[in-house]
């Protein structure tokens, strides 16, 4: 999927060719749930494509989340494929380190900018491109707890839900973004970069605490 996204972006697959591919794939699979984040780079082909689907959206909190990249890139092995397509997913080109960004810089990591940037639109493109009837946006660490609204939306009993399976892919890295930065730059940089997100979805978190007492509850 990610191999499609990057033709999709250079021009080189048509919209048709991506359709059939989709069909045959989803015949192919035959799969009652499709949670994979290679979703995302062909969102608008699969609303199209498939007019019955529903769509979940989990939305993190942006201080965690990128918290949760950085600790993915320092802890795990990125094969050099999959570094190339966060390079362009992130575009690190178009985001380059700024002011008291050097550690990041040193450690191989993306700019403020760059993960603010990508967090935003990836909400927002989300929202704008799935029809609200389709549509079910769950607060990440709120996950279990929307387990009945859930099965609601889905059509399906409660029993077909597992709440222990809810949060199995944390993280194993344990420290903290101002490891790395400056923890009123980043405040600073999520107000000017998601703070229209971060209102609508995250009215009670204002600092980077904030968000930490959000997981703590």
């Amino acid at each position: 999927m990610l191999a499609k996204a990057l033709r999709i972006a250079d021009g080189s697959v048509s919209g048709n060719e991506i359709a059939d591919w989709l069909q045959e794939r989803d015949e192919r699979l035959r799969l009652d749930v499709d949670v994979s984040w290679c979703n995302y780079f062909l969102l608008e082909q699969l609303v199209a494509v498939f007019p019955s689907a529903r769509f979940i959206v989990l939305v993190r909190d942006c201080y965690t989340w990128m918290e949760s990249i950085i600790g993915h890139m320092l802890t795990r092995e990125i094969p050099p494929d999959a570094r190339e397509f966060m390079e362009f997913w992130f575009r690190t080109s178009d985001h380059p380190h700024g002011d008291g960004e050097q550690r990041l810089k040193e450690a191989g990591l993306f700019s403020l900018t760059a993960h603010l940037e990508t967090w935003n639109e990836h909400i927002t493109k989300c929202v704008a491109m799935i029809p609200t009837n389709r549509l079910f946006v769950v607060r990440t660490h709120e996950l279990a707890a929307c387990l009945p609204a859930l099965a609601k939306f889905l059509g399906v009993p409660m029993s077909k839900l597992d709440s222990e399976q809810c949060h199995l892919n944390r993280g194993t890295w344990q420290g903290r973004i101002q490891e790395y930065v400056d923890v009123g730059l980043v405040e600073e940089m999520v107000v000017r970069t998601c703070s229209d997100s971060m209102g609508r979805y995250f009215p009670e978190v204002s600092r980077i605490n904030d968000a930490y007492s959000l997981w703590n509850q």
